[in-house]
């Protein structure tokens, strides 16, 4: 072999190697999409989990493929955490897994149940992201969330889901202690839920990794026949280098078409985003929060009326309480920009103990559009 070739060739080594890899994934998860979903279960079931299980008081850990799961150990769990030496010798059953499984039991998580407009379906964990401060307490950066579509409504064009999420804060030191023994978590998923696949959704953030892939066995597989082709592509490469580079210019000019195609549906994507988020602005501009309701009524309402009961259904305001001329309180209220169709619903009283009429009010919401 000439001496002057050998940079070239390990300096092509790599890129054939990353190329390569990067051919064998994709073509594995093609071949997977092609096969009909009982071949693909089968297929499943072949792989294998660790499962880890949080409850108030343990941490169960099983073992084995899809429906046949063996309990490895348990290890007390409390506020401190987990024991890392009881469970660091499980590094290499968790190295062996296809996928490490990470339950939490419900009092862990937080949930709601969302209804957003269908046309949201495409892009919902960018959608959620950018709402989460509007259902939640917290913004998408303090959160790990996931979320399971339950129904889909075509007669009013709505999504309907089940949101679940847990604070960062509760969940990185975990995680932490896991790593840290040797046990690095691919799922993170509620425990009271289940599916044919072992969870039904993921809370962790989705990597370019996740899918559908090969097990590790295929894998392994891939890296021999990498091997024996890298092995003859050095036996092959001296006597062809005009026509591999050749080759390689050709391979840059189509990798430059790709990125082109990718940039422009990036940018048909941000252009339906952009049209999604001022739809869901607009409809958050026109709805009334609480919060401006209670600080409307407490500025209007006169010092000697007290509210015992405020009660908000849809756009339907209800208030009880007591006010020394309850008569008065319908034509204060229908100064508020945010209410209208004041009325009583009920006969006003008087409670002898504080000498002061007791009232129940019903209004409508009515904010005026921006």
């Amino acid at each position: 072999m000439d001496k002057q070739a050998i940079p070239e060739v390990r300096n092509t080594v790599p890129q054939l190697l990353n190329g390569l890899s990067r051919f064998w994934q994709w073509w594995s998860g093609e071949l997977l999409g092609m096969l009909p979903e009982d071949a693909v279960d089968r297929f499943k079931s072949r792989r294998q989990y660790m499962v880890i299980e949080i409850n108030p008081e343990q941490c169960a850990i099983r073992v084995g493929s899809r429906g046949n799961l063996t309990q490895l150990a348990t290890f007390p769990f409390t506020e401190q955490g987990l024991e890392l030496n009881a469970i660091a010798n499980l590094s290499a059953q968790a190295t062996a897994a296809d996928e490490v499984i990470l339950l939490l039991p419900p009092d862990m998580l937080l949930s709601k149940q969302l209804s957003l407009p269908l046309a949201t379906a495409a892009n919902l964990d960018n959608v959620l992201g950018f709402e989460m401060d509007r259902y939640t307490p917290f913004n998408a950066d303090q959160v790990y969330f996931g979320y399971r579509i339950d129904s889909r409504d075509t007669s009013t064009q709505m999504l309907h889901i089940s949101l679940l999420l847990i604070r960062r804060t509760e969940l990185d030191p975990l995680l932490l202690q896991l790593k840290s023994a040797g046990l690095s978590v691919t799922v993170v998923a509620p425990a009271a839920e289940s599916s044919k696949d072992l969870f039904s959704m993921n809370l962790l953030p989705k990597t370019p990794a996740s899918g559908v892939t090969a097990g590790r066995g295929v894998y392994r597989a891939a890296r021999i026949g990498i091997g024996l082709v890298l092995f003859a592509a050095l036996l092959w490469l001296p006597f062809k280098q005009q026509e591999a580079h050749l080759e390689s210019m050709q391979a840059g000019i189509e990798e430059l078409r790709q990125e082109a195609e990718t940039a422009q549906q990036f940018g048909e994507q941000i252009e339906q985003l952009s049209e999604r988020q001022a739809f869901l602005q607009s409809k958050k501009e026109l709805t009334v929060s609480r919060l401006a309701l209670l600080n409307e009524l407490t500025g209007i309402l006169p010092d000697h009326t007290w509210i015992n009961n405020f009660k908000l259904d849809g756009n339907t305001l209800r208030l009880e309480g007591e006010s020394e001329t309850a008569s008065s309180l319908i034509s204060v209220l229908e100064e508020s920009k945010l209410l209208r169709n004041v009325s009583f619903s009920s006969p006003v009283t008087l409670n002898a103990r504080s000498n002061k009429e007791r009232f129940t009010l019903l209004a409508q919401l009515g904010k005026e559009s921006p």
